[in-house]
């Protein structure tokens, strides 16, 4: 009821006929755009609703939880064809200049693209590539083919692919789009190879800042606050601003099971965005297995640590349980990539299975703890009273009693962890849900692809439960089997140790004087 009664509260405002009319209207704004700035000089009484990338906001607009959003037409148009149910108002908000966004480290680099830029102003192939992928027809925005020598080093590019057409992915997954083939002719001329990383907006501003990237292309506006942290080159188009509404005469007449399959094709088959899926489904189950291989390792010696009967082992572990459990893991791996391994050439799955590994190993330490506190101290009492060592009464005695608890505990963890690498997307990682999104932002259809994710993180999620309930079944029992038996062996031992001692005690006493 909360839900329906929240979602009710306010009805969208479907009158918008001119600029004049946004005034009231809740304005759908993506974080770190120029568009954020555009609004609140231009309609500061205006409520904005802020969104990550432009799929989500055209979802919120097709959806009606926000009245429209600003955009720049070229992109504006591309939506519309694909879409079918928006339009864009008549008048311009003003116009915006793109240009690709170059490290502050890098003003060579910079004056080498104006120079190239000048070049194709010259021989006209910067106004055919305008045509190709900004005004002419969709079937002839292809990528072309460049030869990326390398003899002089290799450019790091950092783009956004959920922005058509300035950058997107296109068949097979491979990034393409107008920023993109623009970077493509100016490697190829400047004998350059491309290193291309696709990440959100409002982290390749950040990333681009530090250093961590050469380069960014993704239909960026220039703006003096920007130019402040970054370099820009000379724009390489100027486009008009509109505002993008929806269009109530353009509503779709499809029923569900054709508007499902209409979905299905576009998320699965054309131009074969199924591998792209499954391409993010075995990039999250590969860093789900070594951030679970690497974290179990450290977690056992943070646990040894805690266990330890010195202070510096117990406070070092205290220290790492404070920053993990303290810290939203997202902010973690913002702060591996961003800062700690800001000059550091490593990639982002790399970094997230640090970060991962790390938080982990927190969590099963704990684990570990809470197994071993589930054993009673008498028994490791009666293991020493039976001339145990203490290493010895823990890995015989109280382990095997406790790998029940720490088990089933165990396998919660894992799954917790699958789940959370699905926030990997903000350091340029392409995971399942990161791939998901960007089919999403090519379709603009959201149901298929995110349902889709949903339920292959449940199946996956059901069949490690699984695998580990029968993993613990099978060797529970001879678990507890080897555990008797090694237990009955040292006592044995232990009793045939203190008879020899007997023996021998008493024969000394009888030959004595």
């Amino acid at each position: 009821m909360a839900l329906v009664l929240g979602g009710c509260a306010e009805d969208p405002q479907s009158d918008i006929t001119s600029l004049d009319d946004i005034a009231t209207a809740r304005i759908a704004v993506i974080e770190g755009s120029i568009y954020d700035q555009l609004t609140e000089q231009l309609y500061p009484d205006a409520p904005k609703l802020y969104y990550k990338t432009s799929s989500d906001i055209i979802a919120a607009l097709r959806s009606g939880k926000v009245d429209c959003l600003l955009a720049n037409k070229v992109a504006a148009d591309e939506i519309i064809r694909e879409t079918g149910d928006l339009r864009h108002l008549d008048e311009y908000l003003g116009y915006e200049d793109l240009a690709p966004l170059i490290s502050p480290y890098k003003e060579g680099l910079c004056e080498e693209i104006n120079e190239v830029l000048a070049e194709m102003k010259e021989d006209g192939s910067l106004e055919r590539l305008q045509q190709k992928w900004l005004y002419g027809p969709p079937e002839d925005a292809v990528m072309g083919s460049y030869e990326l020598s390398g003899e002089n080093g290799t450019l790091s590019l950092a783009t956004s692919s959920d922005f058509v057409p300035f950058s997107f992915r296109g068949e097979n997954g491979e990034i393409a789009g107008y920023d993109i083939e623009f970077m493509m002719i100016f490697a190829s001329r400047r004998g350059y190879d491309l290193e291309i990383t696709d990440i959100v907006l409002s982290g390749m501003l950040a990333a681009i800042s530090v250093g961590k990237y050469d380069i960014a292309a993704s239909g960026i506006t220039i703006t003096p606050e920007r130019a402040k942290a970054v370099l820009f080159s000379d724009p390489i188009v100027q486009v008009p601003m509109v505002c993008m509404v929806r269009d109530a005469s353009s509503a779709s007449s499809l029923g569900p099971i054709d508007s499902l399959g209409k979905g299905m094709q576009a998320t699965f088959v054309q131009e074969g965005r199924y591998r792209l899926m499954l391409s993010g489904l075995g990039v999250t189950l590969g860093l789900t297995a070594l951030s679970a291989a690497l974290g179990t390792a450290l977690g056992l010696a943070l646990f040894s640590m805690k266990r330890s009967r010195h202070r510096v082992p117990r406070l070092f572990a205290g220290i790492v349980d404070r920053l993990t459990g303290g810290l939203p893991a997202v902010v973690v791996l913002l702060i591996l990539a961003y800062v700690a391994f800001a000059s550091v050439p490593i990639g982002g799955f790399w970094v997230a299975a640090i970060g991962f590994s790390v938080i982990f190993a927190s969590g099963f330490s704990e684990t570990m703890l809470v197994g071993v506190g589930s054993v009673g101290g008498s028994q490791a009492e009666a293991a020493l009273a039976l001339g145990f060592k203490r290493g010895e009464a823990f890995r015989l005695v109280v382990l095997p009693q406790a790998m029940r608890t720490i088990a089933r505990l165990y396998g919660g963890q894992l799954a917790e962890l699958l789940k959370g690498t699905a926030i990997v997307g903000y350091i340029a990682v392409d995971d399942l849900t990161r791939t998901s999104d960007l089919v999403r932002s090519v379709t603009f259809e959201a149901f298929v692809p995110l349902v889709s994710s949903a339920l292959v993180y449940l199946l996956v999620i059901w069949l490690l439960v699984a695998a580990l309930r029968a993993v613990e079944r099978r060797t529970g029992a001879g678990r507890a089997r080897r555990a008797r038996a090694q237990v009955e062996a040292l006592r044995q031992e232990a009793t045939n140790r203190a008879g020899a001692a007997g023996a021998a005690g008493a024969q000394g006493a009888g030959g004595g004087p």
